[in-house]
């Protein structure tokens, strides 16, 4: 059976990094190792022609694939709140012309808000939950076979029974992950995804066309207050074989003519031999490659040796989830447990390598002062890093910053509890003209003051300004 899998344009994301639609690949290898053939239909490879309602135009593209492959299941990947008014605007659009073709939705908002979706729109029949393949799979032999006798025994998965949600516990996560095959690379046409990268750090003075994501383990052991990835892929962190990852990597390199890859795990460096034994393999098998960390790195258990290991293995660029420069704020609200001497001492070893440095901040916590972001401000100035990038922090919902802000009201704008499930289109953390919570002792005005002073500090080092001109 044809499955028609969609990933949804998101106009904040310019790298091929991170538009690759790695999410859906694994979904398709994985509903093709059981038996169905997926197709991919990525909405970011789209513009929306001037004039043109863009939800229209969307529509008639999903549409069309519907149309040319007569699929029996349309899935569609909804990673944030952001995206979930276009899912629904396109998914009404389909249904008009589809009404009885069946509907998947999955990511992070519908794991979050998977009983008022169900219940609310009726465009959307089921939500697989959490972490995917295994719900889709089985759903379209389900579909296939048209037998749904089993469908209470689906893991973490929502659907409707007599107009009324019923959701599925979640019982485990995949623990086996060399047990999923490798993404549908096949399926990309790399030429699509194509950008100059002249602007990227290049040590090694490569032709970089693209950066395929890659990911080598699963969620984070951490609890981080403004996270949610355990909502998502659950509190126990599990990684894949060295072997397996260097096999994929292994195949793009030599098949795809790929040589940037980036790292996208929730958090890489949670165990040492995983690491240390990844870098290896790919050393021991001659890939000449680059690559980045772009996602978490722990620093508490980063050292000299690691650091080492990884710019010998070809690691260009690295980024630190700093999050804040209070230590108050990072360790007892946020729960980093990581402290400054630490970071100081690890950025230091970066430089010594020459790779190239980005950091994370985030300013607006509830708790925030003039004073912490004083800290911030000083940490930035005495890190020195090539790029500081300094967040408004979004309150998610499913995190402890989220449960606080609502308990104490602090949301800058008009929040509703019974409405959170429909998304919301003006949260991104990327813009700069908006603010998401109230601090306790602050005013909004003193906050933008301060991202104005941070905006300053963004690309610090002469390198970064160079690249970025």
């Amino acid at each position: 059976m044809k499955i028609v899998l969609v990933s949804l344009p998101a106009s904040d994301t310019k790298e091929s990094r991170s538009k690759i639609p790695l999410p859906l690949l694994c979904i398709a290898a994985y509903v093709r190792k059981t038996g169905h053939e997926p197709v991919i239909v990525d909405l970011f490879l789209h513009t929306p022609v001037s004039g043109k309602d863009p939800m229209d135009y969307y529509a008639e593209i999903v549409i069309k694939s519907i149309k040319e492959n007569k699929p029996g299941l349309l899935g569609i990947n909804c990673f944030t709140m952001i995206q979930f008014p276009v899912l629904r605007e396109i998914m009404q659009r389909v249904r008009k012309v589809f009404p009885s073709l069946p509907s998947i939705i999955g990511g992070a908002h519908p794991t979050m808000f998977a009983d008022d979706i169900i219940n609310n729109c009726s465009e959307i029949d089921y939500i697989a939950i959490g972490e995917g393949e295994l719900q889709i799979a089985a759903l379209a032999d389900m579909i296939e076979k048209n037998d749904y006798s089993n469908i209470a025994s689906v893991q973490s998965f929502a659907y409707r029974v007599n107009g009324k949600a019923v959701v599925n516990p979640r019982i485990d996560y995949i623990q086996d992950l060399d047990s999923l095959p490798m993404p549908t690379w096949d399926l990309v046409d790399f030429s699509q995804y194509h950008g100059d990268h002249s602007k990227w750090f290049n040590p090694k003075n490569k032709d970089i066309t693209i950066a395929a994501p890659v990911v080598s383990s699963r969620s984070c052991p951490y609890r981080c207050s403004f996270c949610g990835v355990d909502k998502l892929m659950g509190s126990k962190y599990r990684t894949k074989s060295p072997k397996v990852v260097v096999d994929e990597i292994e195949y793009l390199y030599k098949k795809k003519g790929v040589n940037y890859f980036a790292f996208i795990d929730d958090n890489i460096a949670v165990n040492k031999k995983h690491l240390t034994e990844l870098c290896d393999e790919i050393r021991n098998r001659k890939l000449d490659i680059l690559f980045s960390i772009s996602q978490g790195l722990f620093l508490r258990n980063v050292d000299e040796e690691v650091v080492d290991m990884l710019a010998k293995t070809g690691l260009a660029t690295v980024t630190f989830p700093i999050e804040h420069g209070d230590a108050h704020i990072r360790n007892d609200i946020i729960g980093k447990n990581v402290q400054d001497e630490q970071i100081y001492r690890v950025v230091e070893i970066f430089k010594k390598y020459n790779v190239f440095t980005l950091a994370a901040f985030i300013m607006g916590f509830p708790e925030e002062t003039n004073e912490t972001l004083q800290k911030t401000y000083d940490m930035i100035q005495r890190l020195s890093i090539d790029i500081n990038y300094v967040f408004p922090l979004i309150p998610l919902p499913g995190t402890k910053v989220f449960e606080q802000v609502k308990r104490d009201n602090l949301f800058t704008y008009s929040f509703d509890a019974s409405t959170t499930w429909q998304g919301h289109e003006d949260i991104n953390g990327l813009r700069a003209d908006q603010f998401y919570i109230k601090p306790y002792n602050m005013e909004l005005t003193e906050l933008f003051e301060w991202r104005q002073r941070f905006e300053k500090l963004k690309y610090y080092s002469e390198r970064a300004r160079a690249l970025n001109l």
